[in-house]
């Protein structure tokens, strides 16, 4: 499993801050600011941050709603989960870890919804 690293993420990625906000009909998607002040849809890596300046996550975003991998990470700047959304729902494996690196937990999704699950 492949993912970013933190300068890759800060590098090509947009913070979650300042202006960027829920927005749209439903208040589901991601706008560079309100979508009534002219605010576009966020399409790329959208990420956050610890208050020590770690990523605390990053995802992919296509017209404001997340569609591809989303990586969480620790304070530490260790992996903590990771998955692949598709329309804002999880698709697939979900890993989750513990800060020490042993697998947590493992499960299946379809649409958001828990088709297997294995606690470690």
């Amino acid at each position: 499993m492949n993912y970013l690293s933190k300068d890759e993420v800060i590098e090509c990625g947009i913070e979650f801050a300042g202006d960027v906000c829920f927005s749209g009909e439903y208040g589901e998607q991601v706008y560079t600011k309100e979508k009534e002040e002219g605010g576009q849809p966020i399409n790329g890596v959208l990420y956050e941050r610890y208050e020590n300046g770690n990523i605390c996550y990053y995802e992919y975003h296509k017209d404001g709603i997340s569609n591809g991998p989303r990586v969480e990470f620790y304070k530490s700047g260790k992996i903590k989960s990771y998955c692949i959304k598709n329309g804002g729902t999880i698709d697939g494996e979900y890993i989750e870890w513990y800060e020490n690196g042993e697998v947590k937990l493992r499960k299946d999704c379809k649409y958001g919804i828990i088709w297997s699950y294995v606690n470690k």
